[in-house]
């Protein structure tokens, strides 16, 4: 089964203060590009809060659910290995009563994201078994995160995710070997599902 040739596009936006005050959101490449100009709105003593974005088609299927955006890389980073090996996998978020389930279909990936704690009986899908190619969705994952990485590294000031940037940085050299294994594998034809 060949992966499914569809357009996508993951990435993150990044708000600009509180999401629960209503504020402005930047998108990951604009905040990385002209950090001097956002340093001073990014709560990094805080905690910099973001959101996962999801185009499929040039259609937006994921609205916005504000997360400690540097633990929810984290969490979807960490499963990733897993779910190129065939494992289904969830990452839940951190404030929020929302996750993403990760389930690995042929050469795809069936990409959920549901409110409630459990996966399996979710109280409802806010992305329901969203079918991406599988080697694509991971190489943005780990490009998105690598633009997190990059934002921190950036601002060069304190900042209260300074630690659980470190813990991105180690799951993402993880999850890359595990994508480049997995593509070296895909080209010689050695997938195994």
């Amino acid at each position: 089964m060949s992966p499914t040739k569809k357009a996508f596009g993951l990435d993150f936006n990044l708000y600009l203060g509180d999401p629960d005050d209503g504020v402005e959101q930047v998108a990951s490449a604009d905040a990385l590009s002209k950090i001097d100009a956002y340093a001073g709105q990014l709560p990094f003593d805080e905690g910099v809060y973001g959101c996962l974005t999801l185009e499929v088609g040039a259609k937006s299927v994921l609205g916005a659910i504000p997360d400690p955006i540097v633990k929810m890389l984290i969490s979807l980073v960490r499963v990733l290995p897993y779910v190129l090996e065939g494992e289904p996998e969830t990452a839940l978020m951190q404030e929020s009563e929302h996750g993403f389930l990760l389930e690995p279909n042929g050469e795809n990936v069936l990409f959920s994201v549901f409110s409630g704690s459990d996966a399996y009986e979710p109280d409802d899908y806010l992305v329901e078994a969203e079918s991406l190619p599988l080697l694509e969705f991971g190489e943005q994952l780990i490009k998105i995160s690598q633009r997190l990485v990059d934002v921190f590294k950036k601002y060069d000031g304190e900042a209260r995710d300074s630690e659980a940037v470190e813990d991105l940085e180690q799951v993402l050299d993880v999850a890359q070997d595990a994508v480049k294994s997995a593509r070296l594998k895909d080209e010689h034809g050695i997938r195994h599902h």
